[in-house]
């Protein structure tokens, strides 16, 4: 073996002392290991959390080491790689090569290091003289924590004196140096050492974070992470609440609308649809004059009619999901639905806002316009309703304003009805209008 005359500034800088003894008879396989951390997040009712963002920060650096958005079922796994920054997201490391461990040893010693990229990695083990007895790596590996194992042996296997070696990590242009110490004696066989025994001591200190979307921050300072750690994480899920509001008065009740009172579910809905748009005031009695029917129960191709007439934007369009609802409405779009009354749960309570309030179990027209979820996680849908009549609350409220009836049940009255929505606002980039079947509030025929 040739001595290497470019690392002997190395050896000169590491040699201390002579040492006697042989290195353990074991032999590892050489592998390169990353630290991962892996889990699942749930909420307070054990259901997974999707789309959360997990997030580790190293506390001895304060940078973000790793990050990962759950899945659909609420599972993460992150790479723990300590190259970026936690504000700008830039590479912020150079590699580098930690300590040894164990150091000194008579088993297995792991050479553990970091990339700030995908690279081309050698490493070789070399004596005090220059000369490489053993290649213990050499390969392409992604960028983030390694950990590599050195059995002891040489390239032709043989177990190597106790002594002084040089690690040496070589990637690209760069070199990094770790001395490892070999302890033992000739004839003595020492303890054997596992690689993952050796590896479960590499980690360190890290604050969790998870967040995300209706869900409320968790945040662990101080977490120990290891090789193979495993966590499972509950967060609370946040009553969600949107609301469609305007700083004037939109809703609307049939009451007092004309000959029609009774039938004008349809044109008091068009009528509020064009004062949440347009800010215009219409009233529901110059609506039904687009479509008088005789003073019967209005069509959807009424509420085409009627709308187009006035100019509100919208589109239609077919529901298959309950969470097209709420997709909806975020957009910032009330909807003009056609549903089933006797599928929303009926409530007598004179007190109550959730529910249906009347006896009346038929087709009918209202505006959805935001959506709650209370303390158990029941959703429930907003609603502006305006079979209202004259009710009111002990405050003077009208009943059928800001009115909750619970999203799926909202979801299968529209089903059973006529499975498609008017959303008000909506432009042709957004969705295109379709054909749907032309069908009528009212009894059923």
């Amino acid at each position: 073996m040739k001595a290497r005359p470019w690392i002997l500034s190395a050896v000169l800088d590491c040699v201390n002392s002579s040492l006697r003894g042989i290195i353990a008879l074991f032999f590892f396989p050489v592998v390169a290991y990353a630290l991962v951390v892996s889990g699942y997040v749930e909420d307070q009712n054990g259901d997974g959390v999707i789309g959360a963002s997990v997030c580790f920060w190293d506390e001895s650096t304060g940078l973000l080491t790793g990050m990962d958005a759950t899945d659909s079922t609420g599972a993460f796994r992150v790479l723990l790689s300590p190259t970026y920054c936690a504000e700008e997201g830039t590479e912020v490391w150079t590699f580098a090569m930690s300590p040894v461990y164990p150091n000194p040893s008579s088993g297995t010693v792991a050479l553990p290091f970091s990339l700030p990229s995908p690279w081309s990695v050698q490493i070789d083990i070399y004596n005090l003289i220059g000369q490489r007895i053993r290649e213990v790596f050499f390969g392409e590996l992604n960028k983030g924590p390694h950990v590599v194992l050195w059995d002891g042996r040489d390239d032709q296997g043989r177990t190597m004196a106790s002594g002084m070696y040089l690690a040496i990590l070589r990637v690209g242009e760069r070199v990094a140096v770790q001395r490892v110490l070999r302890t033992g004696g000739a004839g003595e066989a020492s303890g054997i050492v596992r690689p993952k025994a050796i590896l479960s001591q590499f980690g360190g200190l890290y604050t969790l974070e998870v967040s995300g979307s209706g869900i409320e921050t968790l945040r662990i300072t101080h977490l120990s992470v290891r090789v193979d750690t495993c966590l499972a994480l509950r967060v609370i899920r946040l009553p969600l609440t949107l609301s469609l509001d305007r700083e004037y008065e939109w809703y609307r009740d049939q009451r007092g609308t004309g000959y029609a009172a009774n039938n004008n579910c349809g044109p008091a809905s068009v009528s509020m649809a064009i004062a949440y748009h347009l800010g215009e005031d219409v009233p529901a009695a110059e609506v039904r004059e687009l479509s008088p029917r005789e003073g019967g129960w209005w069509y959807t191709s009424d509420i085409h009619k009627a709308l187009s007439y006035y100019g509100v934007p919208y589109a239609v369009l077919a529901l298959e999901e309950p969470n097209d609802l709420i997709y909806a409405l975020d957009r910032g779009h009330v909807l003009l639905v056609c549903v089933k009354m006797g599928e929303i749960s009926y409530n007598p309570d004179p007190k109550s806002r959730f529910g249906r309030f009347y006896t009346y179990s038929s087709g009918h027209f209202l505006i959805l316009k935001g959506y709650f979820t209370d303390g158990e996680g029941v959703e429930w849908i907003m609603v502006y309703d305006s079979n209202n009549l004259g009710r009111t609350y002990l405050d003077g409220t009208p009943k059928g304003k800001d009115r909750y009836y619970m999203k799926e049940e909202v979801y299968l009255a529209m089903e059973v009805w006529w499975p498609y929505y008017f959303e008000i606002g909506a432009t042709p980039i957004l969705a295109k209008r379709l054909v749907a079947p032309d069908v009528r509030a009212g009894p059923e025929p």
